[in-house]
């Protein structure tokens, strides 16, 4: 399995290098998302502090939102099948 590093470092998915290419930048947390790894997750949680304002921090706030919930269903999934084992 690829890192996300291997794909594009993580220094350019941080900093924003792109100024004028807003859709390519929400385009890197989407791609974060999906990867869900551990150290996607730190990405967006540095993305996620940015300014309020900035539509890239507002964008890794929603999507880091929706990997908990994702994760919570998991947990509630695994626990009733191992309550009706």
């Amino acid at each position: 399995m690829r890192r996300a590093d291997d794909l594009v470092p993580l220094e350019l998915l941080a900093v924003e290098r792109f100024p004028a290419a807003v859709g390519i930048e929400v385009e890197r947390v989407e791609v974060l998302e999906k990867i869900g790894t551990p150290e996607a997750r730190q990405v967006l949680e540095l993305l996620a502090r940015k300014g309020a304002g900035d539509r890239l921090a507002r964008e890794a706030r929603a999507s880091l939102l929706r990997l908990d919930r994702l994760s919570a269903a998991h947990k509630l999934a695994e626990k009733a099948q191992k309550e009706n084992r």
